[in-house]
Order: C-alpha cells, then sequence, then structure tokens
C-alpha cells in the first residue's frame, strides 16, 4: 500500500486494475475447484446397486399400461416415499 503512494495517478490505477483482474480470476479458479471437488465427490459416493431379478419381476408382476408405473399411485410413487 505504501508502495502504491509513490507511483503516478496511471500506475496506481494500472495496478489495481491488474489486482482486480488477478482477483477475478483467482475466484473463478477457486469456483472451478469447487465444482470439481464435487464432481469427484459425487462420484466416489455413488454406489450401484443391483437389484435382484426376482425383486423386479415381483414389482413388475401386475404392470399392465404405463400409469401402474409412473401414475398417481404407481409403482415410482410408492418406492419414493419410502425412501
Amino acid at each position: 500500500v505504501r508502495r502504491v503512494a509513490y507511483l503516478g495517478v496511471s500506475e496506481s490505477l494500472s495496478m489495481v486494475s491488474t489486482m482486480v483482474y488477478v482477483h477475478t480470476i483467482l475466484r473463478d479458479v477457486a469456483g472451478l475447484f469447487k465444482v470439481v471437488r464435487l464432481v469427484a465427490y459425487n462420484t466416489m459416493t455413488t454406489k450401484k446397486h443391483e437389484v435382484p431379478q426376482k425383486l423386479l419381476a415381483s414389482l413388475l408382476a401386475d404392470y399392465k399400461k404405463p400409469e401402474d408405473l409412473i401414475g398417481e399411485n404407481g409403482l415410482l410413487k410408492q418406492l419414493t416415499k419410502l425412501l
């Protein structure tokens, strides 16, 4: 800060402009790291669960039309409530 006082007005403005630019870049890089960290975390914690074929067959045994799966009282809604 003392150094800026000894510089001329144009040099001081140039230095401030550069500092603002660098700050913007660092903020953008920090945001990018947050995104990368979230993606990495989700990739590491996402487990694929194998659903037994017998269970799927029993759940779909009464399936006759799409509403049976995705309708108001469909299987998807019932399973979602359980979760």
